[in-house]
């Protein structure tokens, strides 16, 4: 299990290697940090001007401290970019989801060594995105369902929060897994019960992987450039234990 868990760790930096050597690659994978990043900008200034108007109703007190200005003003600010940071990680991801299959799908075909070139349709992308996006509503479905029965254990006296602090982190680590990996499933157009069964089958691979893509999730502007490295990673890690093979 630790050497399976390892392994799974090493994927991630196994992708940007990966990454780094295939230089085809490049345009594609800066269109998913190019949305994230567009996504994250409108979001702040969005929810900005809302920030302003409720920071003008501070406390006469407070206004009149310019020193209290500056901290309820630094303040609003880092909660209005941990607002916009968290509204990308969800929406932005949805957004750029088609072109992180597309990139993940060039990877497959490089790494394979069936076909390298990749030739865009537009017929082809409107249908896999209608897809793909199907796929990710049923995804967040079943990610709430069981963050409701997490949140359920708290009902449990004594060991009912201990069990949900454990819990919690383990499940997210495995969605990030799923998440990344999905991309390959889903061009073979797998079911979530057919999905799960291979995420439970290679749960301490996974798990590694999961790991080493949600620590690196929290170190801010690296959390843009690592969605490229972690499709390309979670497509090495799928081939290689299909085909057998390591690339």
């Amino acid at each position: 299990m630790i050497h399976s868990f390892a392994t799974g760790f090493s994927y991630l930096f196994k992708g940007a290697r990966f990454l780094f050597k295939q230089k085809s690659l490049w345009k594609v994978a800066l269109l998913p940090i190019v949305i994230n990043i567009a996504f994250l900008v409108l979001c702040f200034f969005s929810l900005w001007p809302w920030v302003l108007q409720f920071i003008s109703r501070q406390p006469t007190f407070i206004s009149t401290w310019e020193f209290m200005n500056y901290i309820v003003s630094a303040t609003a600010w880092i909660l209005t970019l941990i607002l916009a940071f968290l509204l990308t990680l969800f929406f932005g991801s949805l957004i750029a989801s088609p072109f992180n299959d597309w990139l993940s799908e060039k990877t497959e075909k490089i790494a394979t060594g069936s076909v390298i070139s990749f030739t865009f349709s537009w017929k082809d992308f409107i249908k896999n995105m209608t897809f793909i996006l199907v796929e990710e509503f049923r995804k967040i479905s079943l990610i709430i369902v069981i963050q409701v029965g997490l949140i359920l254990l708290h009902l449990l006296p004594l060991m009912g929060s201990t069990l949900y602090f454990i819990l919690n982190p383990l499940v997210t680590i495995i969605f990030i897994a799923f998440e990344y990996v999905d991309y390959s499933m889903g061009r073979r157009h797998l079911s979530l019960s057919q999905k799960c069964r291979w995420i439970q089958s290679h749960f301490s691979l996974c798990l590694g992987f999961g790991c080493a893509t949600f620590v690196l999730f929290f170190i801010p502007l690296i959390n843009f450039t690592i969605i490229p490295v972690a499709v390309v990673g979670a497509t090495l890690l799928y081939v290689e234990k299909e085909h057998g093979s390591r690339f």
